[in-house]
C-alpha cells in the first residue's frame, strides 16, 4: 500500500506535466505494536527505507528519505545509536537525498545542538562510505621498499606529511580525543555540553547577509502569500 500511494502521486504528477524530474520519497515509517506510536528510529522502519531506495532503483527513479532519524526525546545513548544505525543504512541504501539533521523526538523536536551533532555524524559516514583510497600513490610501495621496516620512521616522509591535512582524514568539532586527563583538565564536558558551547560561539558570529537580488525574490514570495 505505502508503495502504492507513492506511485500513484509520481502518476499524478506525470500526468499534469510529462516529464517532469520527480523523486521517489517513500520515508516508511512503522509503529509501536504496543502504543501505536509513530517510529522513524526503529531497526524496522530502516529496515523499510532500505526497500524504498530498492524500489526506487527498479523503477529507475532518484529517491529520497529521512535520516539521522531518533524517536527518543533526549540527547543520549538511544538518540546516538538510532541515528547512527538510520543514517548508515540509508546511506548504504543509496538514497539520493538524505534529509533530517537536527531532529529528534520523532521530528516532533529540533536543538542547534542536535543540529551540531548531527552534522559530525553525517560528515563520518561521507567519509565511512568513501572508504580506502586505493592508488599507486596511495600505496607508496617505493617509499615502503626504501624505509624498510628497520629504516628511518614513516611519520617524517614526505608522502605522510602531505597527507596529514587531507581528506583521507575525518577532523571531528565535537567528538572527544586523547588521555582522560586531558579530558577532565578542559572540564570533564560530555558530546551534548561540547556541542551548546559551539553553539553559544556560532550565536556571537554575525550573519551572512543576503544580497540585494535575493532578498527581493524573498519580499516577492512573503508578499504572494500574505
Amino acid at each position: 500500500m505505502n508503495n502504492a500511494e507513492c506511485l500513484s502521486g509520481l502518476v499524478m504528477i506525470q500526468l499534469l506535466k510529462p516529464g517532469a524530474k520527480v523523486l521517489y520519497a517513500n520515508s516508511w515509517t512503522t509503529t509501536d505494536m504496543r502504543t501505536g506510536a509513530a517510529l522513524v528510529g526503529s531497526i524496522e522502519t530502516s529496515v523499510c527505507r532500505v526497500a524504498a531506495a530498492q524500489l526506487a532503483h527498479f523503477y529507475h527513479v532518484p529517491s529520497h528519505t529521512t535520516a539521522p532519524n531518533s524517536d527518543n526525546h533526549a540527547h543520549d545513548e538511544q538518540n546516538a545509536w538510532e541515528k547512527t544505525f538510520s543514517l548508515l543504512a540509508a546511506i548504504g541504501a543509496g538514497h539520493d537525498l538524505i534529509v533530517n539533521c537536527g531532529m529528534f523526538a520523532t521530528g516532533m523536536t529540533c536543538s542547534h545542538e542536535q543540529l551540531l551533532m548531527d552534522a559530525e555524524l553525517a560528515g563520518m559516514a561521507r567519509r565511512f562510505v568513501q572508504g580506502i583510497d586505493v592508488r599507486p600513490e596511495t600505496i607508496a610501495a617505493e617509499l615502503i621498499q626504501q624505509v624498510g621496516p628497520l629504516g628511518e620512521t614513516y611519520l617524517t616522509q614526505a608522502h605522510t606529511l602531505a597527507r596529514l591535512r587531507s581528506a583521507e582524514y575525518f577532523m571531528p568539532d565535537l567528538a572527544v580525543r586523547g588521555p582522560l586527563a586531558v579530558w577532565q583538565a578542559a572540564g570533564a564536558k560530555d558530546t551534548y555540553a561540547l556541542a551548546r558551547a559551539k553553539v553559544e560561539t556560532l550565536r556571537g558570529n554575525p550573519g551572512a547577509a543576503l544580497s540585494s537580488k535575493r532578498t527581493q525574490q524573498l519580499q516577492e514570495i512573503i508578499d504572494h502569500f500574505a
